[in-house]
């Protein structure tokens, strides 16, 4: 489901406090889903929303301000976030308001000794020994192996599960054989030579995404454009889809969001 036309904006480099701002969203709803702050008479869509507009304006406002912030508004923020998190108070003072995605899922469970996943936070599983990532590989990018908390089973199911529903629910016939983003190698360690690639730049690279749609857009004036989100992804986020649209030159008659109680 998720979007990856602006991912150079939400790369978690510390010092890119937009990346703070457009994920909170997404772990309001992962600690909602775990039961790690109150759900009394809240849906996830009201802790979303509430979330989102917190993100928009107090808390990039206070990230801005970085060390000019006063102490009695960080520490009111520092609780906001707390409620809005599942994670303590201390824990967002202590690292000045800032909480990366990985360290989020390495804490909103440490306590049951569990790490949640990736892509569905939804699913967590006891901690992986780490893998050395190769530079300038996905992993790389994501902090660590693709697969870091041991839910090996999701991952192995979706390539047959997409294929299944292209042939008997879309009725699409034969499209090609889907390929996943690491298909198997052959006996010698060599990947398929028709395996599709990203060419000379990565989704991590910083490459004008948004513009490269927007001249589709111009071209194919039938074109229309569905951005889909998955409320649970820690990799593409919820606030990370919509900042894209906001900052897009797409024409907003013919985009569409779609949120989904799903991961990747």
């Amino acid at each position: 489901m998720s979007q990856a036309t602006n991912i150079i904006e939400t790369c978690w480099r510390p010092a890119n406090i937009l990346s703070y701002a457009v994920s909170l969203p997404t772990l309001t709803a992962i600690a909602w889903y775990h039961g790690k702050i109150d759900r009394a008479g809240r849906t996830l869509d009201d802790v979303i929303t509430e979330s989102s507009q917190f993100a928009d304006t107090e808390y990039l406002s206070g990230l801005f301000q970085g060390d000019d912030l006063p102490a009695g508004e960080r520490e009111r923020l520092a609780e906001r976030l707390a409620s809005l998190t599942g994670i303590p108070v201390s824990r967002w003072a202590e690292r000045n308001l800032r909480l990366s995605k990985h360290d989020f899922r390495a804490e909103l469970l440490a306590a049951e000794g569990l790490v949640l996943y990736m892509y569905d936070g939804r699913y967590a599983g006891p901690p992986a020994v780490p893998e050395p990532a190769v530079e300038g590989s996905f992993s790389a990018h994501v902090g660590g192996p693709v697969n870091p908390t041991g839910v090996s089973a999701i991952v192995d199911a979706l390539e047959p599960a997409i294929a299944t529903h292209l042939k008997d629910f879309l009725e699409a016939g034969r499209p090609g054989d889907y390929r996943g983003m690491e298909p198997p190698a052959d006996a010698e360690g060599r990947a398929p030579a028709d395996v599709w690639r990203w060419g000379a730049t990565s989704p991590f690279g910083d490459w004008p995404y948004m513009d490269s749609i927007a001249r589709a857009m111009t071209r194919a004036p039938a074109m229309r454009l569905l951005i889909c989100i998955g409320l649970f992804d820690l990799t593409t986020t919820i606030g990370a889809a919509r900042h894209a649209v906001r900052q897009s030159a797409w024409p907003r008659e013919r985009v569409r969001t779609a949120a989904y109680a799903g991961g990747t």
